[in-house]
């Protein structure tokens, strides 16, 4: 009965962000619109600062939650409004609440049911996850290509605990948060994603992924060492 319940919420879960990703209205939230709001938004946040970032924080964490294809320009927008420093901040923020709440719904409805049913046949990936599962989960974050959501949802089916995914996120998303606040910054000299995903930013990203997936390179060779 309680996997039955579960197994419901979670198909509810699933219908209710095809529903929003059908009806969403997302175009809305783009470069261009957030030029155009800029005025405004930045009005309202120098009237009402701790509404406007409590505003913000809601928006961003509920995007992530749903999986809806606006994180990047919530990220933006924070160094739009906030400044570089404090910009960053609140998104971090609000990107790890809103991941730790996605990897919550997910393993209550999902993840412990996959565990129980092929625990044996995840055995050596479980013992992996438990091993490496922080630094492993740092370096996908460090890769902005891949959706955080899906991270989001693969990380509540392993065995990774709550609070190593907490941390791992939080310290994961700080250097594409930085970035793209930075970038943010200058919102009125970038015309289009392309200009933001540029070679360049790409460049940095796919350095910090090699090197926080060193302390895993290392081990894996010791372990080598030490059968051989």
């Amino acid at each position: 009965m309680r996997t039955k319940i579960r197994l419901a919420i979670g198909l509810l879960f699933v219908i209710g962000i095809i529903l929003i990703h059908l009806y969403g209205g997302f175009e809305q939230f783009s470069i261009e619109n957030l030029r155009a709001w800029g005025d405004k938004c930045m009005l309202f946040i120098h009237e009402h600062y701790g509404l406007g970032v409590l505003t913000y924080m809601v928006i961003y964490a509920t995007a992530i939650i749903f999986a809806l294809p606006i994180a990047t320009v919530m990220t933006l927008a924070s160094g739009f409004l906030f400044g570089v420093v404090w910009g960053t901040v609140y998104a971090i923020i609000a990107a790890t609440i809103g991941a730790t709440c996605s990897f919550i719904l997910v393993r209550y409805c999902l993840g412990d049911i996959v565990q129980a049913k092929y625990g044996r046949q995840l055995h050596t990936f479980n013992e992996a996850i438990a091993a490496h599962g922080v630094n492993y989960l740092i370096i996908v974050r460090l890769i902005p290509v891949i959706p955080f959501f899906l991270v989001n949802l693969l990380a509540a089916m392993t065995v990774i605990s709550l609070p190593s995914f907490i941390i791992a996120t939080f310290f994961g998303v700080i250097p594409s948060k930085c970035i793209f606040s930075f970038v943010g910054q200058q919102l009125h000299y970038i015309d289009s994603f392309y200009d933001v995903f540029s070679l360049r930013i790409l460049a940095v990203f796919a350095l910090l992924a090699l090197l926080a997936s060193l302390p895993v390179i290392m081990r894996l060779i010791q372990k080598r060492r030490a059968r051989s």
